[in-house]
C-alpha cells in the first residue's frame, strides 16, 4: 500500500464528508469526520535508533531527515540523551529537564544531547523533543536518537530499553570497520528480541572495498542471537559521509556509493506494514459509521417516499422501534455490558500486575546473580546501570502486555454488547465509532478485527501506547502526563536511572563497599538497590491502577456517546418517516428526487471509503501486508 497517497485520499474526503455535514446542518457529524481526520494526521510510527556508542546514529538521523544542522554530527560527538524527531510547524525544540519543559533553539541541541557540551548529563536534561516541518516526518514517522546503549548514563540506556517493545521498528547501528562487540551481542539477545521489526545498519561503509563481507558476517552472528533464520536478518551497509556529499552535490556517484537508496527502501518497507493498514481500516470504517448515521434519516425518508404502502412504511418503523429499544436498553445505567466492562478491565489489571510481578521476580534474580558474582561486586556502578535497563526494559514490555489486553477488553465488549468500539490504546479511545446500527459496517470492522486481532494491541495507532500508563516523552509537548522518563527518570524512583552511583552513595557509596569484604560487599549491594526495585514496582503498579480506571471511565463514555448518536440517527429517521406519511403521491414522487440529490454526494464519499478499502484487500491479497516501494528517492520523500 501506497500509505501516503492513501492517507491523503482519505483526508480529502473526510474534508469533503465534514464539508457535507455541515451543509446539512450536522455539526455532530463534522465534528465526527474532523475527528477521524485528527486521528489519521496524529498518527505516529516511531522507529528507534539504537546501538553502541560512536556508531554514527546521529549523522544517521541527519542523512534520513537531510539535515546535516539539526543533529551533532562531529566524529568527536557522542550522544547523551534521548531525542525525538517528529512532524510540527513551526519548529519548536523542548527539553524536559527537573519536570518541566524548555525552549531551545537548534543550534543549542549539542549543549543538552552531547557528552561533548553537556558532560555527565551535568544539565540533567532528561529528554528532547524535536518537531520539525522536515517532510521525510510528515506522514508520522518519528526517529529516537538514543545514546549508546552501553554508556555510564543509566537514565537514558534504560529509556532505550523501555522504548523498544512499542516500537514500530527499530534500527539498530554498528559500522562495517569494527566487528560486533561483546556489549552489542549481548544487547541484541536482551533487548532486540522484543522489537517486532528489525533492521540492522552498518555505517562506514566508504572505508572497506566490499562490504558484503561484514554483512553476512554480522547476520550470521545476530541470526541465533534473535532466533531467527539468517535470511531473516535484514542488513544494510551504508556511508553517512557519501549521502551528506551526495546531499551537497547531487552527484549520482554520491548516492550509489553511500547505499542510502537500498536503506531508505528497506526502511520504507519496514514500517509501512501493519501499522499505516490498520489505521487506513480503522479511519474509513469509522468515516463509514458517521456517513451511515447522517444518511440514515434521508435514506429512510426515501424508502418510505419511494414505497407509501402501509406493509412497507409498518416495516420501516419496526426496524426503527426495535433499534430504538436496542439503544435504549444498552443506555441503560443497569445494561448488562457496564458490569462486563467492569470485569474485563479489572481481569486486565490483574493479569497486567501479575506480569509485572513476575518481571520484579526475575529482576531480583538479576541481583541476586550479581551479589554473587566477584567481578560484578567489584564494580557496583555497573549492577545499577543494568539493573536500570533491566527495569526499563519490563516496563516496556508491561506496558505492551496491557495494550494487548485493552485490545481483547474492547473486542470482548463488542462481541457481548453488539456495539462497537476500535481496539485502543491505553492513552486514547478511538473516535468516530459505529453506534451499532448499520449491520454492513460492523461485519466490514468485525472483519478488519478478527484479521487483526492483538497485532493492534501492539501496534497502536499513535505510536507509542506508553503514552498512557508509562507515557512516552513525545507526550510532553503536549503536556500529557510525565511520561516514561517522569516514571522513572524524574520522581523518588529517579535513583536508579540516574546511576547506580548515585543510588548507592545514598546509603553506603561505592567505594565503601568495595572496600568490605565479599559477604559484607553483597549485603551492601543488596541493602542499596533492593529497596528501590520495590518502591518502583509499588509506584508502576500505582500508575497501573489509575490508568485502568481511567480507561474505563474513558470506555464507558465512549460508548455512552456511541449509544447517545445512534439514539438521536434513530429519532431522526422516525421524524423522516413521519415526515413521509403526510405527503401526497405526487409529492413523494417529487421528494424523492430531490432526496436522490441530497444522497449522492454522500453515496460518493461512500465509494470513495470502500473503494481505499477495497485497493487496500487488493493489495493484500497481491503484494502481502507490506506495499512494496517505489523509486527509493521518491518514495522516501513520501516517508
Amino acid at each position: 500500500m501506497d500509505y501516503d497517497r492513501t492517507k491523503n485520499r482519505l483526508l480529502e474526503l473526510l474534508g469533503s464528508a465534514a464539508g457535507q455535514s455541515r451543509q446539512m446542518s450536522d455539526g455532530a457529524a463534522a465534528q465526527q469526520f474532523e475527528s477521524t481526520a485528527a486521528a489519521l494526521v496524529a498518527a505516529r510510527f516511531p522507529v528507534v535508533v539504537c546501538g553502541e556508542f560512536k556508531r554514527g546514529k546521529s549523522s544517521l538521523v541527519g542523512a534520513l531527515l537531510r539535515d546535516e544542522e539539526l543533529c551533532p554530527i562531529e566524529i568527536d560527538v557522542a550522544t547523551n540523551v534521548v531525542s525525538a524527531f517528529e512532524y510540527g510547524a513551526p519548529e519548536r525544540i523542548m527539553v524536559r529537564m527537573d519536570g518541566e519543559n524548555v525552549p531551545i533553539g537548534r543550534r543549542d541541541l549539542a549543549q543538552y544531547v552531547t557528552e561533548q557540551g553537556n558532560a555527565g548529563n551535568a544539565r540533567k536534561a532528561e529528554f528532547v523533543t524535536v518537531a520539525t516541518p522536515n517532510e521525510r516526518l510528515a506522514s508520522g514517522l518519528v526517529l529516537y536518537d538514543t545514546p549508546g546503549v552501553g554508556g555510564l548514563n543509566a537514565a537514558h540506556s534504560a529509556l532505550t530499553y523501555a522504548l523498544l517493545p512499542s516500537a514500530a521498528a527499530a534500527l539498530f547501528v554498528a559500522d562495517v570497520v569494527e566487528p560486533l562487540s561483546a556489549a552489542e551481542l549481548a544487547f541484541a539477545q536482551r533487548a532486540l528480541t522484543h522489537v517486532d521489526r528489525l533492521l540492522v545498519v552498518l555505517t562506514r561503509a566508504d572505508l572497506v572495498a566490499d562490504p558484503s563481507v561484514i554483512v553476512e558476517d554480522t547476520r550470521r552472528k545476530l541470526a541465533p542471537l534473535l532466533g531467527k533464520a539468517e535470511s531473516e536478518v535484514e542488513v544494510v551497509a551504508v556511508s553517512n559521509v557519501a549521502y551528506f556529499d551526495y546531499l551537497r552535490t547531487a552527484d549520482p556517484a554520491d548516492l550509489e556509493s553511500s547505499n542510502f537508496s537500498a536503506l531508505e527502501s528497506a526502511l520504507r518497507e519496514l514500517i509501512e506494514t501493519d501499522r499505516p493498514r490498520i489505521l487506513v481500516e480503522r479511519s474509513a470504517a469509522a468515516a463509514l459509521s458517521t456517513l451511515d448515521r447522517l444518511r440514515a434519516p434521508l435514506a429512510t425518508e426515501r424508502a418510505a417516499c419511494a414505497d407509501q404502502s402501509k406493509a412497507k412504511q409498518e416495516e420501516i418503523e419496526a426496524e426503527l422501534a426495535a433499534a430504538q429499544t436496542r439503544l435504549a436498553q444498552l443506555s441503560d445505567g443497569s445494561a448488562g455490558w457496564r458490569k462486563l466492562l467492569g470485569r474485563l478491565v479489572s481481569d486486565a489489571r490483574t493479569e497486567t500486575e501479575g506480569r509485572l510481578s513476575r518481571e520484579f521476580v526475575r529482576i531480583e534474580r538479576i541481583l541476586t546473580d550479581y551479589a554473587n558474582d566477584d567481578a560484578m561486586l567489584q564494580d557496583p556502578d555497573r549492577i545499577g546501570r543494568q539493573l536500570a535497563n533491566e527495569v526499563g526494559l519490563s516496563l516496556g514490555t508491561v506496558e505492551k502486555t496491557l495494550q494487548s489486553l485493552v485490545n481483547d477488553v474492547c473486542n470482548r465488549l463488542a462481541d457481548a454488547s453488539g456495539l462497537e468500539i476500535e481496539a485502543a490504546d491505553p492513552a486514547r479511545v478511538a473516535t468516530g465509532v459505529d453506534a451499532g446500527l448499520l449491520p454492513q459496517t460492523r461485519e466490514l470492522r468485525k472483519r478488519s478485527r478478527q484479521e487483526l486481532g492483538s497485532i493492534y494491541g501492539r501496534n497502536a495507532m499513535t505510536g507509542f501506547g506508553l503514552a498512557g500508563m508509562f507515557s512516552i516523552p513525545a507526550a510532553m509537548t503536549t503536556g500529557a502526563g510525565a511520561g516514561i522518563a517522569g516514571l522513572i527518570a524524574a520522581g523518588p524512583i529517579g535513583w536508579l536511572i540516574v546511576g547506580g552511583s548515585v543510588a548507592i552513595s545514598i546509603g553506603w557509596g561505592a567505594e565503601q563497599i568495595k572496600k568490605e569484604n565479599r559477604m559484607e560487599r553483597q549485603r551492601a549491594v543488596s541493602d542499596a538497590y533492593r529497596p528501590y526495585l520495590t518502591e518502583i514496582k509499588s509506584q508502576a503498579v500505582t500508575a497501573l491502577t489509575l490508568e485502568t480506571r481511567r480507561l474505563q471511565d474513558e470506555l464507558v463514555d465512549e460508548f455512552d456517546a456511541q449509544l447517545a448518536r445512534g439514539l438521536a440517527a434513530v429519532a431522526a429517521s422516525r421524524k423522516a418517516l413521519a415526515d413521509a406519511r403526510g405527503k401526497t403521491q405526487v409529492e413523494a414522487t417529487r421528494r424523492v428526487l430531490e432526496l436522490d440529490r441530497d444522497l449522492q454526494p454522500l453515496d460518493r464519499l461512500d465509494a470513495g471509503l470502500r473503494e481505499l478499502l477495497a485497493a487496500d484487500e487488493r493489495a493484500l491479497a497481491t503484494a502481502g501486508v507490506a506495499g512494496g516501494p517505489g523509486s527509493p528517492e521518491e518514495a522516501w520523500a513520501d516517508a
